[in-house]
């Protein structure tokens, strides 16, 4: 019996399975799956009894199985290492099925928080691109302490601001001291803030690199309703997919309306943020 009624050919095994003969070359090469028989001129050749194992192989591949785990099997083929490869990859899709149900639950609540803040002033809020900031700031200051006794009782501090304040942009704030932007809605320790862009307005300041800051503008103390203001930054970010640091500044000050001779309140929330 000659070699071509006992063999086939690359092309013609691979036409066996409607695919290209290179698919065979490359499982050669990969050591996937290897011809039957090769000649000495490096001709390959296919045996029938080969053709139920490749079959495998090929719906093995169209599992996304991996190619080291072909080649382990076409080594030792049997209906065991057959079913520990499925079954391991039964584990790796309920895997990816709950990595894919989390992602649609985490769909879902976007869609529902975007509903929910469909009524969110969105022009009072801001994100805002700090470049490094220099800061001088006083001592941790008790919860219970008004923000007026806190400046009173800060004397040095003031005098650097009032100083410096006509020739260098200064910002006069109050740091709150918390780990979670609900601490905020109850009384908490802060400290008074001076910050700048300047490097060398500060000996030794304390320094905080850039970074991107919700700016949230309100009438008013922050604290007269700050329960509510934090329920609006916090829709805000999940809105969009931020997260915060526990880092921020508030920043009393007043504007002065001279047409209607009416002066205004206000406050700006600087919240550290970041995209998730």
């Amino acid at each position: 019996m000659g070699i071509r009624e006992q063999y086939y050919t690359p092309v013609e095994f691979a036409k066996l399975f409607n695919i290209d003969k290179q698919t065979l070359i490359y499982y050669d090469n990969q050591g996937i799956f290897t011809p039957a028989f090769k000649k000495e001129n490096g001709y390959r050749y296919y045996s029938a009894e080969q053709i139920v194992l490749f079959s495998i192989l090929l719906s093995l591949r169209k599992l996304n199985i991996q190619g080291h785990l072909l080649a382990e099997y076409n080594k030792n083929p049997s209906n065991d290492k057959l079913t520990e490869m499925l079954k391991d990859k039964i584990f790796e899709y309920n895997e990816t099925v709950e990595s894919l149900s989390h992602k649609i639950e985490c769909l879902h609540a976007k869609i529902s928080s975007i509903q929910k803040s469909n009524n969110l002033p969105i022009n009072n809020i801001m994100l805002i691109p700090h470049h490094q900031i220099y800061c001088q700031r006083s001592a941790v200051i008790h919860e219970n302490t008004s923000y007026k006794d806190a400046l009173l009782a800060s004397t040095p501090l003031i005098s650097s601001f009032a100083t410096n304040l006509l020739t260098h942009q200064l910002q006069l704030s109050f740091m709150p001291v918390f780990k979670n932007l609900s601490d905020l809605s109850e009384p908490h320790q802060y400290r008074i803030v001076l910050l700048t862009n300047e490097t060398k307005l500060f000996t030794n300041p304390l320094e905080y690199p850039p970074a991107l800051y919700l700016t949230l503008i309100i009438e008013g103390a922050f604290r007269q309703n700050a329960l509510r203001y934090i329920t609006l930054m916090e829709e805000f970010m999940d809105k969009i997919g931020l997260t915060y640091k526990p880092l921020a500044f508030i920043t009393p000050w007043q504007t002065f309306n001279c047409f209607e001779n009416e002066k205004r309140k206000l406050t700006k929330i600087e919240l550290n943020v970041s995209y998730e």
